[in-house]
């Protein structure tokens, strides 16, 4: 297996709009937690924002849900990620997210960590 290091994302800066706890992200089809800075799908929300240390009420996650719904877009699920193709422009910085030149990315896939440990226990788990 041969890790790719990621290079620190370069490109067009994008402004992200805000819905209270996610940031959506540009002209893309991604959301990303806004505290965290972590890119989650709309169809992990509730699960999400229902553990620590979030742990909202049932109510504000249907809400947060039925603003993100809003945006028709959005990547969905996780079939739909793997079936994108991105354009020649991408990467896109996002002001609002942390920028890491230590990535690893999967050859085979789109996952990218930061943990080599994490990016070999994924070739096994999922590719060997």
């Amino acid at each position: 297996m041969l890790l790719i290091r990621t290079k620190p994302l370069l490109g067009k800066t994008y402004s992200c709009n805000r819905i209270e706890y996610i940031l959506i992200l540009g002209d893309t089809s991604f959301i990303a937690c806004k505290s965290y800075k972590y890119s989650i799908l709309p169809s992990f929300l509730n699960t999400y924002f229902r553990w620590r240390p979030y742990s909202l009420s049932s109510d504000l996650r249907l809400e947060i849900i039925s603003k993100v719904e809003k945006y028709p877009n959005l990547i969905r699920s996780i079939d739909k990620v793997k079936d994108t193709v991105f354009p020649s422009s991408f990467p896109f910085f996002f002001s609002d997210l942390a920028l890491y030149s230590d990535g690893l990315a999967c050859q085979d896939c789109l996952y990218i960590v930061r943990s080599e440990k994490t990016i070999l226990k994924h070739y096994k788990d999922v590719h060997d």
